[in-house]
């Protein structure tokens, strides 16, 4: 009897219980919100970034290109998307836990910045990544000190370009994951689709998933970083252990969280289509859920990586 007892004081809570101690810590640091509410409202005012100057260069210049790109931009046109640089590179991976609103016309009607120079456009792009890099450190040092209350005390600026190179230490070692996977597997796929295009494809495909996997096993390392204090291998690693000794806890989590993004981000866009208040709305509804998901996140690794 001691021992069952023992076992269920030991047992991590339930993915609802997680999800309910998530949104609980979001309730009593709702500061929490400020970061995808202040992204939103950047994103929505700041002008546009255009590389369309630079395109239409490497279409009229570089052989094949224009076959090539040309489609693309067609596509993105009739669609009504435009091309925008803010949002190339960890801002658009970021979006699910930002909870960025597509926006309506701003009401100052900023032209767009276009770039039109290979070394201004590689320039704006890692300008672009670092202001995203630091966006996302201080999100995950508020939600952080509201998992763990003990992390704190760490928020000094030195403790901060600590954390900020740790977590794009984090990013650096994904980087040189995908690439190391996606060169060899893209370089054999293409070789053998010349003789058996099925085989071809099959092989391009084992690369994709386990690029998917890499991502999907690391998803707690930003987690681990800031509540652990770790490098970013070990932070890597710690997510690893923890995917694989709750493995179908952290399924379940995955699932429901893009359950969740996925079915309000429908009402979000009815919502944004509503104008400025309309989209006022969305943003605060998007910005409530993703920050109560993303602490609930933090909550499942606090509580598992105990074990």
């Amino acid at each position: 009897m001691l021992h069952h007892k023992a076992e269920n004081a030991n047992r991590p809570p339930s993915l609802i219980s997680t999800l309910n101690l998530g949104f609980q810590a979001l309730h009593r640091h709702p500061s929490i919100m400020l970061v995808p509410l202040v992204l939103n409202l950047m994103l929505w005012l700041a002008p546009r970034i255009s590389p369309q100057p630079f395109a239409n260069e490497v279409l009229a210049n570089v052989p094949g290109a224009s076959e090539q790109l040309a489609p693309l931009v067609a596509q993105q046109r009739e669609l009504g998307i435009p091309f925008d640089l803010r949002l190339f590179g960890l801002l658009q991976l970021a979006r699910p836990l930002v909870g960025q609103v597509a926006a309506p016309p701003s009401p100052w009607s900023a032209a767009p910045w276009h770039v039109g120079d290979t070394v201004v456009l590689l320039g704006t792009l890692l300008a672009v990544n670092l202001l995203a890099l630091a966006v996302l450190t201080a999100y995950f040092g508020v939600v952080s000190a509201a998992v763990l209350p003990s992390t704190a005390a760490s928020s000094t600026l030195r403790h901060w370009l600590r954390r900020f190179w740790r977590v794009g230490g984090v990013v650096a070692i994904w980087l040189a994951i995908a690439v190391g996977l996606f060169l060899p597997f893209a370089f054999v796929g293409t070789l053998l689709s010349f003789v058996a295009p099925i085989v071809g494809t099959a092989v391009g495909l084992v690369g994709v998933v386990l690029l998917l996997w890499m991502l999907w096993t690391g998803q707690f390392a930003f987690a681990a970083v800031t509540l652990n204090d770790v490098s970013p291998a070990r932070a890597l690693l710690n997510s690893v252990v923890v995917v694989r000794h709750w493995f179908w806890s952290t399924l379940g989590l995955w699932l429901l969280n893009r359950l969740i993004i996925g079915g309000l981000d429908v009402i979000w866009r009815q919502f944004a289509l509503g104008g400025v208040l309309g989209w006022s709305l969305a943003v605060l509804g998007s910005s409530y859920v993703t920050a109560g998901l993303l602490t609930a996140d933090f909550v499942f690794y606090r509580e598992r990586i105990k074990g």
